[in-house]
C-alpha cells in the first residue's frame, strides 16, 4: 500500500474485503474514498497516479479511451467497460479487475477469471458490497 494513504473509518471494512478475497476468484481488493482513506486485503497495491487515472474515468462516466485503459498493482486492463450503473470491468488476459463506484467511495478489486461468468460473479459481489457501504454511510 502507498503510504499516501490513511486507515479508513468504515466499520467493519476488513472484514467486507476478506469476504469478497474469500470468494474463489477474487485476489485482491480495496476501498478508496477522495480523502485518501483507503482500507484493503493483503497484496492490493494502487499509486496515486493509478487512483487519479481511475477516477478520471469514472467522473466522465465514459472512458476516454486514451485513458481508458487502467493500471493496477503494474497490470495493465484494457477497454473498460460499463457492466451496470456504477459499475465497471476490464480484462487483460485471463485476470481482470472490476471498479464499483458511489458517491464517497471506490471499490477496486483485482481477480483471475478464465471464464467470463467468473467475472459477472464477481461483478455482482462487488456492486453488493458497495451498495452496502453506501447505507453505511461511505
Amino acid at each position: 500500500m502507498s503510504s499516501k494513504y490513511k486507515e479508513s473509518v468504515l466499520k467493519n471494512g476488513e472484514e467486507l474485503c476478506r469476504e469478497l478475497v474469500s470468494d474463489s476468484s477474487i485476489d485482491t481488493v480495496g476501498i478508496l474514498d477522495d480523502d485518501g482513506n483507503t482500507i484493503a486485503s493483503k497484496g492490493f497495491n494502487i499509486t496515486p497516479q493509478e487512483f487519479h487515472d481511475i477516477k478520471f474515468i469514472l467522473i466522465n462516466e465514459k472512458p476516454d479511451y486514451k485513458l481508458g485503459t487502467v493500471t493496477i498493482n503494474h497490470v495493465t486492463y484494457n477497454e473498460l467497460t460499463k457492466y451496470c450503473d456504477n459499475l465497471y470491468y476490464a480484462k487483460a488476459a485471463e485476470t481482470g479487475c472490476i471498479i464499483a463506484k458511489n458517491t464517497k467511495s471506490i471499490i477496486i478489486a483485482t481477480l483471475h477469471c478464465k471464464h467470463t461468468s467468473t467475472l459477472f460473479n464477481a461483478c455482482d459481489k462487488v456492486k453488493s458490497t458497495s451498495q452496502f457501504i453506501k447505507i453505511e454511510g461511505y
